[in-house]
């Protein structure tokens, strides 16, 4: 009886050390620094929005499965640098375009393309607008001899990343690109469907026009690509899931019935 005791006081221990090494392993770094990148004019804005709370919902649940969560909050552009220096080991909102080439990244200056999460948003489409005079422009190759506008740390096609053969300006806002375009201190303005506010738009109306849709752009978070970064993904896109199966996510858009950046996941 003794030896078997022993035996299974054995297996017991065995069996406590592996699961406690699992837990280190799933966790392999368990102090996360988790940047929210403020964007100014699109889908979040400070302390509000659909974005920061789908934000505040990952990082608790990420609190609860074990992680030590430290957030900082800073424009995108200053949060962008502050992930590029290793000093965030998650960063979001962040555009993912689902494209055929990483050179779309160069604009956020990343080297390659990220980890990147299951999406949470739709950012829409690209457009390029041009004054009614001229005609619509439907890709990027038929701006050869435009000067093309884009807003100044916004995400742009990949071709229009410098070096480029385009004659390409970054302008502060899409306000002012849209009168520059209206005006004709530039021939088109390339740009997300949804960025500039509709309401702007119609001071315009009958001044500009704009082609065909082209190109996808979705957000969610990106991790750094190490093991810690595979892992973190891994917790993340594991709360992403539960949190649409739970309804959690559902809850959040029914807050913001009006807002068409985020994904319906189903029902």
């Amino acid at each position: 009886m003794l030896k078997h005791r022993n035996i299974r006081f054995f297996i017991c221990a065995f069996l406590c050390f592996t699961l406690a090494q699992l837990s280190s392993l799933a966790h392999a770094k368990s102090e996360i620094k988790i940047g929210y990148g403020i964007i100014d004019g699109y889908i979040n804005k400070d302390q509000t929005g659909p974005g920061y709370e789908i934000f505040q919902a990952v990082t608790k649940r990420l609190e609860q499965r074990g992680y030590q969560v430290d957030i900082t909050t800073s424009p995108s552009k200053r949060s962008i640098a502050k992930y590029l220096a290793g000093e965030l080991d998650a960063l979001f909102p962040i555009v993912m375009y689902r494209g055929p080439s990483a050179n779309n990244y160069k604009k956020w200056k990343l080297p390659q393309i990220p980890l990147y999460s299951s999406p949470l948003y739709n950012g829409g489409q690209f457009v390029i607008y041009n004054k009614s005079s001229r005609p619509k422009r439907n890709t990027i190759k038929s701006l050869k001899n435009d000067h093309i506008g884009v807003i100044a740390g916004a995400f742009i096609p990949g071709e229009l990343k410098a070096p480029t053969l385009y004659t390409v300006s970054e302008i502060a806002t899409p306000q002012q690109a849209f009168k520059m375009v209206a005006v004709g201190r530039i021939d088109s303005f390339v740009v997300h469907e949804n960025w500039a506010d509709s309401s702007f738009l119609k001071e315009l109306d009958g001044h500009l026009h704009y082609g065909k849709k082209f190109g996808d752009i979705y957000g969610g978070f990106i991790t750094q690509q190490t093991d810690d970064g595979a892992v973190l993904l891994g917790d993340i896109n594991h709360i992403i899931a539960t949190m649409i199966v739970d309804g959690t996510y559902r809850q959040i858009m029914n807050r913001y019935p009006n807002n068409e950046f985020l994904i319906r996941y189903g029902k």
